[in-house]
């Protein structure tokens, strides 16, 4: 089932989904706030519940499987501080109902804390992760002429339209922007020179692991958890996977040796004289 980013939708999908008396529920939750209900409901018939990716506030799922998504949001601080150890920074936050963007934003602050001549002075959310929305909202902050000397991004798609926007002021490539996923453009703009960095999250790798889980759950074994995670009230099982800062320096190794992207793919835009 898809509820294509409407919360209500999917918390009548995940009832459909229990009066067909599945075993196991994995669910992406649109909405990090709004499902407690339907996973009391889910326990209640013996219904076990992965939260994939996202986690469930407050709903003692049965396992939360997801990339540390503090650690992306530290990966993306150290790049950028490292780069510019001072300055005025903005923050180009996603979805504001999805749970890992605060957990990614609370990772950048950590490492901010390291860097006292930094400063956040402008923040945002793209309202469903629409990168036409960030892109209207950088635009706006640039158009007011506020000074941005780095930009962080909740993913490669707001990466790419903040650089639109940054492209607008003739400011693309000059500006520092960060982001992750490890989408194939925006590899091609870290090679390019005009994206930091991204973070690679190896989504087989999730997939996998959920999928594994759920059998396990399904046939009544305990979830393989390597970590606990606070919901809000619970600590909850948790298996954690460690995510990947890629830049130019390592993007042969990481992306292209692992097979994520191929090197005609990514170099696309090089002469191929230039590449590694």
């Amino acid at each position: 089932q898809n509820a294509t980013s409407d919360a209500k939708e999917q918390q009548s999908q995940i009832r459909y989904l229990i009066d067909r008396k599945v075993d196991v529920l994995v669910i992406i939750s649109i909405d990090a706030d709004q499902l407690v209900d339907e996973v009391e409901l889910a326990h209640s018939k013996g219904i076990s519940v992965i939260a994939y990716d996202r986690l469930i506030n407050q709903a003692d799922v049965d396992l939360y499987v997801s990339f540390d998504n503090v650690e992306v949001g530290r990966l993306m601080a150290r790049k950028m501080f490292e780069a510019l150890p001072t300055g005025r920074f903005a923050l180009m936050k996603g979805s504001r109902e999805d749970n890992n963007v605060s957990l990614v934003v609370s990772g950048i602050l950590d490492v901010q804390k390291d860097y006292p001549e930094t400063e956040v002075v402008l923040e945002e959310f793209a309202e469903n992760w629409s990168a036409d929305d960030a892109y209207i909202k950088v635009r706006g902050w640039l158009d007011a002429q506020h000074q941005i000397d780095g930009i962080f991004c909740g993913n490669d798609a707001l990466a790419g339209a903040a650089l639109r926007a940054l492209a607008m002021h003739k400011l693309a490539g000059s500006v520092p922007v960060t982001g992750q996923d490890a989408d194939l453009d925006a590899c091609q703009r870290i090679v390019e020179g005009s994206q930091l960095m991204t973070v690679f999250k190896p989504i087989e790798s999730l997939a996998q692991i959920a999928a594994k889980a759920a059998v396990d759950l399904a046939e009544g074994k305990e979830a393989p958890a390597n970590d606990t995670f606070n919901d809000g009230k619970h600590n909850v099982p948790y298996y954690r996977i460690m995510p990947v800062m890629v830049d130019n320096n390592n993007m042969n190794e990481i992306i292209i040796e692992s097979g994520f992207h191929a090197k005609k793919d990514v170099y696309r835009n090089i002469p191929q004289a230039e590449w590694p």
